[in-house]
């Protein structure tokens, strides 16, 4: 029968069992031990004993050198040193009594030992009397019968002698028996707690550890994203953990899949950077932005992107924030896979545990040249505000002040200089509302059967006095074109006037403005071609962009807000035609635009 414990009951038990075995193995452990301290104890006691006997033997040895003096040195008087010797002789037997109380047979050995002292000293002293009274046969045979007690003295003390050293010996083999078996007995309790442990480390494989291991594998399952391995079956506490997990697992894949989704869909590209500033993790959002794949990015350092002018502040940013600020925002420039740059506007988080940066990385390029291309349009809006308008303040001035007579040719010339710089402000508000009629998709177009040639003609007209003052010829179509197209008169005019406008603006004196006109299909196209310092192909499409124009070694750039050519596109496109730009460096430009022709198949 398979009983349901919980995990606190096994543990219970196997603590019991091990506890038993441990108390086993220390009661026997100390019975030992107690059993070698009574044979050291033992020991100890023959050693004493030994010693003890050592010493009166020493004793009697040095009394009877004492007694030998006399003769030589014929001094009757008993020396201190004698004395002495006596009374240390009498202490030592008084100590062994002690020692050997609790052993009758031993005691009365001691006892018949000092019998036989004590009647040596009395032979000592009866031959000391008898050699100084001059009675030499006595002294001789009292001398006799000391030497007889002396060997007596000397055997028996020898042979209590003999018992202790025989029981020291005795002790202290029992006492290496007793450290052999505490040490069999450790070997032995060592090998039974290693078995004990090892089955119930087999028990616990079997019934808790193979669990335990499901659960570690599922959270390696749920880190890696994997299916998790089959519910656990039972009743104990690790069950409940399997189930709380597996719930816990349910919310951290719906949440981790709604972070992924907004991840894999957000604008910006978000990742994770090392600290040795390596890409770990990035978001797909780093194709449409930079140009690369994350597989392309990953485990390149995230330096080598930024432009090289930005990479010290980059790496000193970086280092900063992982020094101590939690978090921080970094602009820099990176190098897209197609060559161009992107202006990056960075938010990083340091993550000590991970040692990793965690970034968001939010492309400002846009935002930055629509700042440009603001501030570059309030320049040139207020240069072309201001100088008229001071144009016409000063003429009013002088006028009203009556410091210069209207009537005469200085005033006419300042009037129609005046006249002059509103026609300019009347323009620009034009380019302004026309802009804003773009922006807003309101610019509508009323079409009409006109002739190209008269288009022609009063875009001509409308250039002539810069053409003139700039000394440039602008030579029309030879001959006359006859083609006529669909389109709104004013507005096609506008276009070839603002095309004529630009090339006169940038064509050397001397030079010749070229127009020409042919039939491409269902479309007039109209080539304004000039002799100015061309365009380099990188701006053959942004210069139709609003606020935009191009540098140039004449320094004209900046003359005009920028909007024309977009003015131009936007008319183009709203009468479905096309319009563009051929030109390099150096050798001049061909702006041209094709408008749908009125009779596609003109006679």
């Amino acid at each position: 029968m398979r009983l349901n414990l919980s995990l606190s009951q096994k543990g219970l038990i196997v603590v019991v069992v091990i506890l038993v075995l441990e108390m086993t193995f220390v009661a026997a452990l100390l019975g030992l031990l107690h059993e070698a301290d009574r044979e050291l104890q033992r020991e100890q006691h023959a050693q004493s004993v030994i010693f003890h006997l050592n010493r009166q033997a020493n004793l009697m040895q040095n009394l009877t050198i004492e007694s030998i003096r006399y003769v030589i040195t014929k001094n009757p008087v008993v020396s201190q040193h004698q004395k002495d010797l006596i009374a240390g002789s009498a202490s030592e037997l008084a100590t062994l009594k002690s020692l050997l109380a609790d052993d009758p047979s031993k005691l009365e050995a001691v006892q018949k030992l000092q019998a036989r002292l004590d009647q040596g000293l009395s032979l000592i002293d009866k031959c000391r009397e008898a050699y100084f009274a001059g009675n030499q046969m006595l002294h001789w045979q009292l001398a006799a019968n000391l030497h007889t007690v002396s060997d007596q003295c000397t055997e028996m003390s020898d042979r209590l002698l003999d018992q202790f050293l025989q029981v020291e010996k005795t002790t202290r083999l029992e006492h290496a028996a007793l450290a052999e078996r505490v040490k069999n007995l450790l070997l032995l309790g060592l090998i039974a707690n290693v078995l004990l442990c090892a089955a119930l480390a087999l028990l616990f494989a079997r019934g808790i550890t193979r669990r335990l291991a499901i659960i570690e594998d599922n959270t390696l399952r749920l880190a890696a994203n994997q299916p998790l391995n089959e519910a656990l079956q039972g009743h104990d506490e690790l069950v409940r953990m399997d189930q709380t997990f597996r719930r816990m697992a349910r919310e951290l894949t719906l949440a981790r899949q709604k972070e992924q989704a907004v991840i894999d869909n957000a604008r910006d590209v978000i990742c994770t950077i090392g600290k040795d500033e390596k890409f770990q993790a990035v978001s797909p959002a780093a194709l449409p932005n930079w140009g690369y794949t994350p597989e392309e990015l990953l485990a390149s350092r995230y330096i080598n992107l930024v432009v090289e002018e930005d990479r010290e502040e980059t790496h000193k940013t970086l280092t900063a924030i992982a020094r101590g600020e939690k978090a921080a925002t970094l602009e820099n420039r990176l190098i897209k896979k197609d060559g161009s740059v992107a202006q990056v506007d960075w938010s990083i988080q340091w993550s000590e545990s991970e040692q990793s940066f965690f970034c968001v990385a939010h492309d400002i390029t846009e935002r930055k040249e629509i700042e440009k291309k603001k501030q570059e349009f309030v320049a040139m809006v207020s240069h072309d505000l201001r100088t008229p308008l001071t144009s016409i303040g000063t003429a009013l001035e002088l006028i009203a002040s009556g410091r210069m007579d209207a009537q005469s040719a200085h005033g006419q010339g300042r009037i129609e200089g005046a006249q002059e710089s509103i026609r300019r402000l009347v323009d620009l508000v034009n380019d302004l509302l026309d802009v804003e009629k773009l922006s807003s998709g309101t610019l509508n177009i009323d079409p009409e059967c006109i002739d190209l040639s008269y288009v022609i003609h009063r875009s001509i007209e409308s250039v002539r006095g810069p053409a003139e003052k700039g000394q440039v010829t602008i030579k029309p179509p030879q001959p006359a074109t006859t083609l006529q197209i669909i389109g709104e008169r004013d507005r096609c005019i506008q276009v070839l006037t603002n095309l004529l406008s630009n090339a006169v603006k940038f064509s050397p004196p001397g030079s010749t403005v070229e127009i020409s006109a042919t039939a491409c299909g269902a479309f007039a196209e109209v080539r304004v071609k000039d002799r100015g310092k061309g365009i380099a192909p990188e701006y053959h499409q942004s210069i139709f962009e609003r606020f935009q124009q191009v540098s140039s070694a004449d320094g004209k750039r900046g003359v005009g807000t920028g909007l024309g050519l977009a003015i131009c596109k936007a008319i183009v496109e709203a009468h479905r035609g096309t319009i563009g730009v051929e030109s390099a460096v150096g050798e001049g430009s061909t702006f041209w635009f094709q408008l749908p022709l009125a009779d596609p198949d003109p006679l």
